[in-house]
């Protein structure tokens, strides 16, 4: 994911091999290509939800400047949506769900965060895909500013949804056109 933070500074996130297991990353650069020494460390975060690996996809940046990874993360039961929310300095925002960090098992043993948007109620929509185990389906996971799960959405803060019968996937989301779409 890549994201245009404030002074035209970008933000790119995705995953790094770190200790044995992928973790999330993230890298901002001044508008010259520099690494922004001022953002983590030495321009670079790297966040560890579980000591297995941890694939970062998406990038949103908050009109308050706080930027959200989205992706998914390994667990002993297969692999779960993840989200991580981070201040302007790169450090985990401990407002987000107490630690920064949010882990949601949609329904199945393959859930794939993939892409994020950021509705201007401030409200966070993570989609992806999910597998129930008859067929991977659209993943769609929506969350209050604070990373609870909005229960007004489909009454838990998630749904699946089966196109044809066969396996479908989410990749991406914007306010234009909401979702993209690969039915295999």
């Amino acid at each position: 994911g890549i994201a245009l933070d404030t002074g035209n500074k970008l933000v790119v996130a995705g995953y790094t091999l770190f200790a044995g297991d992928n973790d999330f990353a993230l890298a901002r650069y001044n508008a010259d290509g520099s690494l922004d020494t001022s953002f983590g460390v030495g321009g670079m975060v790297t966040t560890d939800f579980n000591d297995l690996s941890d694939y970062g996809y998406a990038l949103a940046r908050q009109v308050d400047g706080k930027l959200v990874v989205a992706g998914n993360v390994t667990t002993i039961a297969g692999t779960d949506l993840a989200l991580a929310r981070y201040d302007t300095n790169g450090s985990l925002d401990a407002s987000f769900d107490e630690d920064g960090r949010v882990v949601t098992n949609l329904f199945g043993s393959s859930d794939q965060g993939q892409a994020i948007l950021m509705q201007p109620d401030g409200k966070l929509v993570l989609v992806g895909s999910v597998d129930e185990g008859r067929g991977t389906d659209f993943g769609i996971a929506r969350y209050y500013s604070n990373g609870t799960p909005d229960a007004s959405f489909d009454f838990d803060g998630r749904l699946s949804t089966d196109i044809n019968g066969f396996d479908d996937y989410a990749y991406a989301a914007d306010n234009a056109t909401f979702l993209i779409v690969d039915i295999a």
